[in-house]
């Protein structure tokens, strides 16, 4: 099985800046994509240096970085192999440039937050949640979570205890409901999904 780098992704303040300085150092080329309000990437045809801005909570400096691999399947074996501590998880399909993370909870360990907010937390592990509560304990700040349904998983326990925990609120929001949202190209979209698709991805089901 062979494998090779495709791109690396480092957090800073000054993310743009950074962008620029590879650019104009090294000549690399800036993504026709770009969406300057969430990262600034560049390459140099064969690798991608995806310039991110850093959050709060989060580090300056490397980020992660994602491998092309011939075989996803044997891949995962062998991380299980190597360790079977380690997690995975396999990213939705209307989501871009990865089909499957491998995460780490535990580096959030050590970081006070004021509040967090973990995005397609249906597709992190229970194992996560956990880790982020415990970053809350001193702060007694507020933790969101949104993300697509991804079936009877841990937010869905949390959804079940969120009907008798008052210190728990659930919202649903259908995109078919987003009024920002052209009612044509929704319609194509459902129209390109099979029935559990679309009503994972547009009925929020």
């Amino acid at each position: 099985m062979s494998a090779k780098l495709n791109h690396l992704a480092i957090t800073s303040d000054i993310y743009a800046s950074n962008a620029r300085f590879y650019m104009a150092l090294f000549g690399m080329k800036g993504s026709s994509n770009t969406r300057p309000a969430r990262a600034m990437p560049v390459g140099d045809g064969q690798i991608g240096l995806n310039n991110i801005p850093r959050r709060e909570g989060r580090r300056s400096g490397l980020d992660h970085f994602g491998f092309e691999v011939d075989s996803m399947k044997l891949t995962l074996e062998r991380i299980k192999a190597f360790d079977p501590s380690l997690q995975w998880v396999v990213r939705p399909s209307v989501r871009p440039n990865a089909a499957v993370s491998a995460h780490d909870p535990d580096r959030w360990r050590g970081f006070k937050w004021r509040s967090g907010w973990l995005d397609e937390g249906a597709y992190m592990s229970a194992y996560a949640w956990e880790v982020a509560q415990g970053r809350l304990v001193d702060s007694a700040g507020p933790a969101w979570i949104t993300t697509t349904p991804a079936g009877y998983n841990w937010i869905f326990d949390l959804y079940e205890k969120a009907k008798t925990d008052e210190s728990i609120r659930f919202v649903h929001w259908k995109t078919s409901e987003n009024t920002h949202i052209r009612q044509d190209r929704l319609a194509a979209l459902g129209a390109s999904f099979d029935a559990d698709t679309a009503a994972q991805e547009l009925n929020a089901m």
